[in-house]
């Protein structure tokens, strides 16, 4: 059966459901077999179909997950797998049912903030492409009747038409790269998985929030269902694309198989903010890891969504100031030979 890309929002239900039946001892078979008759989980893709199919006929979740690697990556099926060896698959459910919700809310969130200066950009580019296109020429016949030297401005803005209108197919190219290359960045999370990334303050500060979040609610589920940190580290080390990221968490990782226990092992990941290697310390000192936990989730939750107003407004005054800069200037340049005749 070809499947369909589903939606993370459809995983985490999903995984959610299958952990409450591995909790309470049901059989995933017949958990699936119920959810796939959901007419919903059918709109978004055919996953719901294949886990049913392959987990009915005996085969393991993992198994199962691991024919469909377009939809559960490998880091996914090794968490789930190693789980069922140990015997806390609902902790190891538990865990992928709240990273996909995670990432289910981040995604609408960032499509959100992105969604209105990604429209300004496109009315921008679309305004300056008819206006080189159409109306400067027009403009350029005009200034040639003056019989007067140009002011700088416009013969830059002349300049530039001229090249929209003997090269159009090279703009048109670019408008087909930039559209591949959004396409592309929307499955690959270009955002995060970029170094420059880090190097941009407002970025950064939204990306290591939601990271802190997201690695206390992964140790936070596991610690609850008694799944090993280690095998929660493997599976965040394996699902991240930012390079700093990707090394804090190859770090901790590393510190957990050399049998450190979780708090030096998040202490020494070097320049890792502490707070949460601070909490989970007080929280193992005082015998409440979980609820330590729990509430450095909330603080980095809180964090995160500030972090992300920030971005949100960067980018509305970048996309407004682009937009203000790129027509001011082509309607300075245009009427500029106008103002400079009537003043002789």
């Amino acid at each position: 059966m070809k499947t369909k890309r589903s939606h993370a929002s459809t995983n985490a239900f999903i995984f959610h459901q299958l952990a409450i039946a591995a909790e309470s001892g049901y059989s995933l078979a017949e958990t699936l077999a119920i959810l796939r008759q959901d007419e919903e989980l059918s709109r978004q893709g055919n996953t719901i179909y294949v886990l049913a199919d392959s987990v009915g006929k005996g085969r393991s979740l993992s198994t199962a997950m691991s024919e469909i690697p377009k939809i559960f990556p490998t880091e996914a099926v090794a968490l789930v797998r190693a789980a069922e060896d140990t015997g806390v698959l609902p902790a190891a459910l538990k865990v992928l049912a709240c990273d996909y919700t995670r990432t289910a809310q981040g995604q609408s969130a960032l499509y959100a903030i992105l969604a209105w200066p990604a429209t300004l950009a496109v009315f921008l580019a679309m305004v300056l492409v008819l206006l080189m296109l159409f109306v400067i020429p027009a403009f350029k016949e005009v200034y040639a009747s003056f019989g007067a030297e140009l002011p700088g401005p416009t013969l830059v803005m002349i300049a530039v038409s001229d090249l929209f209108v003997d090269y159009w197919w090279i703009g048109l190219a670019l408008v087909v790269l930039v559209a591949v290359i959004v396409l592309y960045a929307r499955g690959k999370r270009a955002l995060a998985s970029t170094g420059l990334a880090m190097k941009t303050p407002v970025v950064r500060s939204y990306l290591v929030k939601n990271f802190i979040a997201r690695l206390a609610e992964i140790l936070r589920v596991a610690t609850e269902g008694k799944l090993a940190p280690g095998l929660a580290a493997t599976y965040l080390a394996a699902s991240e694309t930012n390079p700093t990221i990707v090394a804090w968490s190859t770090q901790l990782k590393a510190n957990l198989e050399r049998g450190e226990a979780l708090t030096p092992a998040l202490k020494n990941i070097p320049n890792m903010p502490r707070r949460l290697g601070l909490l989970v310390d007080l929280g193992t000192r005082t015998g409440s890891l979980e609820e330590s936990l729990a509430h450095a989730v909330d603080l980095s939750e809180v964090d995160a969504r500030r972090a992300l107003l920030r971005l949100q407004k960067t980018l509305w005054i970048g996309a407004y100031a682009a937009l203000g800069t790129g027509v001011g200037f082509v309607v300075i340049a245009t009427y500029l030979p106008i103002f400079k005749l009537g003043s002789l």
